[in-house]
């Protein structure tokens, strides 16, 4: 038996970049790579990046379920980033097999009542306008994606995959627009052209949604949508002067390491690199 952490990425992302060996990039910025693989094995599996949510499901699922990924004696472990919380989900209802060998999954930002910013684009660029072939020739899914993300898709989804008995479900909500937290960039244009700026959000998910009834609740996360994963957007002349200064960096690990450490129960001195 084996216990394997499985990263979920969201709209439009990707798993990792590897070259000869090293990884380069990933959706969940150097989170693999502060955990030591002969301890926890790490897998960061790319689905389409702008598919439906059973399109993400599935490619997921199916990956997952390969022998030569994961056995039935296997323990899985999900965190998963905005639109991936889901695509697992959907995995874990429609794969009984799958949701076997899951002990937990948790959610970070993502839109179980919709997002009010996919809302809006699809009302402002796929309803018959000009842009729409362009969108679609570039990613064909795109639509789909994005619909699935939409609140009445959501409130359907919901309507239609109930959760898994046996499953440790977790939800983390977070915010970047609540004092003192300042949303910056262009996720303060984007949350104000989705009208979410409103209420607390980080940028693109509001923490409302974020929050799923019945499962366990954690701390909310003071940051915007991509810091949830290691990158961000506030670029500026005081984050230039500071980039010897790996403190934020070090702060996004710690978050990982200590949430992969509640829902393993593993100790971080057994897993953690460094």
């Amino acid at each position: 038996m084996a216990k394997k952490l499985v990263l979920a990425h969201g709209f439009l992302g990707f798993g990792a970049i590897n070259i000869l060996g090293w990884e380069l990039a990933a959706y969940f910025r150097g989170v693999a790579t502060a955990i030591d693989p002969s301890k926890l094995t790490v897998i960061q599996h790319a689905v389409p990046p702008a598919g439906s949510v059973k399109a993400r499901a599935d490619d997921l699922a199916g990956y997952l379920l390969r022998a030569d990924v994961s056995s039935p004696e296997d323990e899985l472990y999900f965190i998963a980033h905005s639109m991936g919380g889901l695509d697992v989900r959907q995995a874990l209802q429609a794969y009984p097999e799958l949701a076997s060998r899951t002990r937990a999954l948790v959610t970070i930002a993502t839109p179980h009542r919709g997002s009010g910013v996919a809302d809006r684009v699809l009302a402002l660029t796929l309803a018959n306008q000009p842009i729409n072939p362009m969108l679609k020739a570039f990613l064909p899914s795109m639509d789909n994606g994005l619909t699935d993300l939409s609140t009445q898709a959501c409130q359907d989804f919901n309507a239609h995959c109930p959760d898994v008995d046996g499953i440790h479900y977790y939800c983390i909500a977070g915010h970047a627009n609540k004092a003192p937290a300042q949303l910056t960039g262009p996720l303060r244009l984007i949350a104000q052209l989705g009208a979410i700026d409103a209420e607390p959000c980080d940028g693109l998910v509001t923490m409302a949604s974020a929050i799923r009834p019945g499962w366990e609740r954690l701390p909310d996360w003071e940051l915007d949508h991509v810091a949830q994963v290691g990158w961000y957007t506030d670029i500026s002349i005081d984050r230039l002067q500071a980039i010897f200064d790996d403190s934020r960096e070090r702060a996004h690990i710690d978050r990982y390491m200590a949430l992969v450490a509640l829902i393993t129960g593993e100790s971080e001195t057994e897993f953690r690199t460094g």
